[in-house]
């Protein structure tokens, strides 16, 4: 459950506003029975069984043998709340109450540990709750979740509880469900595994070999099973013989009233076999007698047709039924199936009480046992069937053994995960080391002995082959004189019907003929004494006169019959002669075929021993085999696991190298940033100077253009002066402005050369300043391309920290994968408890006690006992224990239809031999909606809604509800959470913690166990 821990409200559902954010009858009244039932069931818990073998305890044998096979990846016993949860669900069906949380936390002192958990183990079993899981338990298993239709289901129930209160044997149980007196009522719940299979031998053969040998054998009806090689036709037919021959038939009987009632009664019949073949090898026929899984077959002694049903009703029977066979086959195979000898008998059910307790088999699934799927634990697999024989086969002292061993205790996931392993440094190093070590060593030894296996596997498989086809030959040999037989069989019916016939005839012909001997006689006799009437009365009387002559012609007419009666005697005589010498021709005949087939048996005998001998001896191998493959795999997988997990620490050295680098170049880039900056300041300052010395030179190019304009002008203007003088008459004026402009153009001809030197000295001044523009641009190019190749260089090295950081994540993914296979091997290496869903009665039970429904019921049970029968003021502690185990029966009773509203949610289905987990729309919402469980969450019954409602501190309604609900602590976010909602539910308060209670109810993490 850790990855449940701190997100308890994963929700299956969409709950309310307020906690969206979480994370997450019958009743007895001969007390005397209940009391002695309790007492007994109690001391077969307190001690163990009588005439044990002196021997260590089953729990310290399973510890002892689990041991040296220990790996390091193994997880420690679990957190206490979380494992007294685990007991209870185990043991009870329902998770444990506040009150005896805290006294499991109370026993922790060291003074009390070495006893703590073996109290609470007795605590646990010798709880009426637990009676009611142990009746659930094998109704479920027994019955696969079929409807009541021909068994009342209150006679069920009561009949499995005394059982259950007794803790029956189970194979006594077993037998009484086999073979139980069919013929009357009084057993008809012990009936109930046939008659609710509608009394249909292939469904009924089916069921026996899943219920009690887990072996489902469906497939091998019609051919050997085309997958599992162990699975063969002839099992099933043998199996399917022990039942073949009944079926339902109606008898009468008178209820209470006195009138008639009809019944269905699984009727048996006289045992026949009828020819089988394979779909896949037609026209070869096959034909079995009774026979185990595995077993040679029963030949049974022969009987004529005609003498195989007993001539008188047996005791109790019914009107109407059929009298029951000499030999009775459902007698053999409740015997035979049942008995201690029969190791798949009982490896099945210690396989099944395996996984009540562990939540897998050994064996998995549970009706799947066969070479090529050998137990987990092979030698584990046997000390516990060893342990159940040893148990009494009693189902409590059973389980008792199972819950106190230490691999039991083991809880969550194992002490190293991926990544310690990978981060933890030399710790992890070291460890890593140590379970490399343990698993190449391992992997090695399996290698090594694979190819021994499989030369050995194929070796007894071509003994098996060849064993086989003997075999075969017999049962051809077989099959063709039992057609015989059958034919004569018929002949013989057929003979003695007519002999039936024949004697029926003459009886009526005999006695006919009697019948008018002594009608003449009578008559004769009566006209002789009416004649002597007659007389006396003088003769006078004509009435007797008449009467006289009446009875002469009457008895003349009989004795007219004479001849024909003597006649059909003589016929009938003759015709019942002949028929029985017919029945004896066609007795002798069968008599004949059964000589012929009495050697055949013999043959077939010694053929079926040394097939099953092979067949062992092969199934041996594969088992071995297939073990060896399975070690194999599981160390392939941890050294894959670890070369994964150090290629998880290669990538997270080399992504922390790759950050190392971009820093590294990333540091690199302010300087080169820095350098790019001064040159762009030299060329914005460069460019300034350029800017200013182009202004410098335009501006001397314009005074010098000015200059040189003005010039031009001056001499225009000279020029024109002196053409002037010969247009005027008097030109006196004209030579001064001569002087006076040549002088100012001497003048401006003179500056001309300055402004030259001027304009040559800014045209300099301006292509230097160009040229240092130039010159700065490319640097600040080159520092610019520089500080590129640093930032292409960044983004290089950040684009393998990112493509490394990917890789890293899918490392991680498959490293999580191939850890969940470790895990999950781990749990059926038993190195860690598995993570399993409740049953759908868990899941209901456990709500009810929770919310103090269940309790409240019981409370009111008792008090109604009370009124009925009070107990005397000193009643001892056994007879207050007794009136509590009928309280609670009471309770149960008038809830179940409750879980059985669970169970049509919840479980996968009838006729399955196991629940499988799933999650649907209709569960999530039969949890929502404000339907029965947020009801149930309401405050009352003293439940944990109440106290929590009482209480003023949210840190402390937050660890109430959590330890109550969860049997855990919550988490600080939890905490959290639960006292925001509350800080701020202001006038629905009471509401906002009723809907946490129901929020955890209706979580993921209440589903599941760990």
């Amino acid at each position: 459950m850790d990855n449940l821990q701190g997100s308890a409200a994963v929700w299956v559902f969409k709950p309310p506003q307020c906690v969206r954010r979480m994370r997450s009858r019958v009743l007895g009244t001969v007390a005397a029975f209940a009391i002695a039932a309790f007492a007994f069931s109690g001391s077969l818990v307190a001690q163990e069984v009588a005439n044990q073998p002196a021997q260590p305890a089953l729990a310290l044998r399973i510890d002892q043998l689990l041991a040296p096979d220990a790996e390091p990846i193994k997880a420690d016993e679990q957190e206490s709340g979380l494992l007294l949860r685990r007991l209870s669900l185990d043991l009870r069906g329902v998770v444990p109450t506040r009150q005896e949380l805290d006294a499991f936390l109370a026993d922790e002192a060291p003074d009390r540990l070495p006893m703590r958990w073996s109290n609470w183990v007795e605590k646990f079993l010798a709880d009426p709750l637990c009676d009611e899981h142990l009746v659930t338990f094998l109704d479920r298993t027994l019955m696969l979740r079929r409807p009541n239709a021909q068994v009342d289901r209150v006679a069920w129930i009561s009949f499995l509880r005394e059982q259950v209160a007794v803790d029956v044997p189970l194979d006594e149980l077993s037998k009484q469900l086999l073979f139980s007196p069919w013929w009357n009522r009084e057993h008809r719940p012990a009936q109930k595994f046939f008659l609710e299979r509608g009394g249909d031998p292939n469904l009924i053969a089916r069921d026996i070999g899943r219920v009690f040998l887990g072996r489902d054998m469906q497939c091998a009806q019609c051919h050997d099973h085309p997958i599992v090689d162990d699975y063969k036709q002839i099992d099933y037919h043998g199996l399917l013989a022990y039942v073949s021959t009944s079926g339902l038939a109606e008898a009468t009987y008178k209820d209470a009233e006195g009138k008639d009632q009809k019944v269905q009664l699984y009727v048996e019949r006289a045992a026949g076999d009828a020819p089988f073949e394979s779909v896949f090898d037609k026209g070869v026929a096959f034909r079995s007698g009774p026979r185990m899984i595995g077993k040679g077959e029963q030949f049974e002694t022969y009987a004529m047709p005609d003498s195989r049903y007993a001539t008188e009703p047996a005791p109790g029977a019914l009107d109407g039924v059929a009298m029951p066979p000499k030999v009775s086959r459902r007698q053999a195979l409740a015997e035979q199936l049942t008995s201690r000898n029969n190791r798949d008998f009982v490896a099945n059910w210690a396989n099944r009480f395996w996984s009540l307790s562990f939540g897998h088999g050994l064996v998995q699934p549970l009706d799947m046992h066969h070479p090529h799927n050998p137990a987990s634990h092979p030698a584990l697999f046997e000390l516990i069937t060893d342990g159940l024989l040893e148990s009494d086969m009693r189902p409590r002292v059973f389980l008792r053994q199972l819950v106190l061993s230490e691999a039991y205790r083991r809880g969550g996931v194992a002490r190293l995960d991926m990544t310690k392993h990978a981060m933890d440094g030399v710790a992890a190093a070291e460890m890593s080391a140590t379970i490399r070590a343990f698993a190449s060593t391992g992997l090695a030894s399996a290698n090594e002995k694979t190819e021994a296996a499989l030369a050995e596997e194929s070796r007894l498989l071509e003994q098996f082959e060849a064993a086989t086809v003997a075999w075969r030959a017999v049962q051809g040999e077989r099959a063709a004189i039992r057609s015989e037989l059958d034919t004569t069989e018929a002949a013989m019916l057929a003979s003695k019907k007519k002999s039936t016939d024949a004697e029926v005839a003459l009886t009526t012909a005999t006695k006919a003929q009697v019948d008018t001997a002594s009608r003449i006689s009578l008559l004769d006799d009566s006209a002789s004494k009416l004649q002597q009437a007659a007389d006396l009365a003088g003769g006078e009387d004509a009435a007797l006169k008449q009467a006289i002559v009446v009875a002469k012609q009457r008895a003349d007419a009989a004795r007219a019959m004479g001849p024909p009666l003597e006649k059909s005697v003589a016929d009938t005589k003759a015709t019942f002669d002949a028929s029985l010498q017919e029945l004896a021709t066609t007795t002798a005949k069968v008599q004949e075929v059964v000589n012929k087939l009495e050697p055949v048996h013999l043959a077939l005998a010694a053929a079926d021993t040394a097939m099953i001998v092979a067949r062992n001896e092969w199934s041996a191998a594969c088992r071995s085999l297939k073990t060896i493959e399975r070690k194999a795999t599981r160390n392939k997988q941890v050294l894959a696991w670890l070369d994964e997990s150090d290629k998880v620490a290669r990538l997270a050295l080399d992504i922390q190298k790759a950050h190392q680098d971009v820093a590294s170049i990333e540091a690199e880039l302010p300087q080169s940033m820095e350098l790019v900056k001064v040159a762009m300041s030299q060329v914005n300052a460069a460019t300034t100077a350029e800017q200013n010395a182009l202004s410098a030179m335009n501006q001397a190019t314009e005074t010098f253009n000015r200059h040189a304009l003005e010039i031009s002008q001056l001499q225009r203007l000279l020029e024109a002066l002196a053409d002037s003088t010969k247009l005027v008459a008097s030109a006196e004026s004209i030579p001064a402005a001569q002087a006076a402009i040549q002088k100012e153009l001497d003048v401006r001809q003179g500056g001309m050369g300055m402004l030259q030197m001027i304009l040559d000295v800014a045209k300099q001044a301006a292509s230097s300043a160009t040229a240092v523009v130039a010159t700065s641009a490319q640097e600040l190019v080159a520092q610019q391309t520089a500080a590129k190749a640093i930032e292409d260089r960044i983004s290089a090295a950040r684009t393998i920290v990112a493509n490394k950081e990917s890789e890293l994540a899918s490392e991680k993914t498959l490293v999580r994968e191939r850890w969940a296979s470790l895990q999950e091997g781990s749990t059926r290496q038993l190195s860690t408890a598995s993570l399993q869903p409740l049953t759908p009665e868990q899941i209901c039970w456990s709500t009810l006690r929770v919310t103090g429904v269940l309790d409240a019921y019981v409370r009111n049970e008792t008090t109604e006992l009370e009124k009925q029968s009070p107990l005397p003021a000193d009643a001892d502690e056994t007879m207050k224990a007794a009136r509590h185990r009928l309280s609670v029966r009471g309770a149960y009773d008038k809830l179940r239809g409750i879980a059985d509203t669970y169970v049509s949610l919840y479980a996968s289905g009838p006729d399955k031999t196991e629940d499988d987990f799933f999650a649907s729309a209709d569960q999530a919402l039969y949890t929502a909606n404000a339907g029965n469980v947020y009801g149930w969450a309401a405050p009352g019954n003293d439940n944990v809604t109440q106290q929590a409602i009482a209480l003023t501190d949210n840190a402390e309604i937050a660890k109430l509800i959590y330890w109550t609900l969860l049997c855990r602590h919550p988490a600080s976010d939890e905490m959290n959470l639960v006292n925001e909602q509350i800080a701020t539910a202001g006038d629905g308060r009471n509401t906002v913690i009723q809907e946490m209670v129901w929020g955890l109810l209706a979580s993921t993490e209440f589903r599941f166990v760990n």
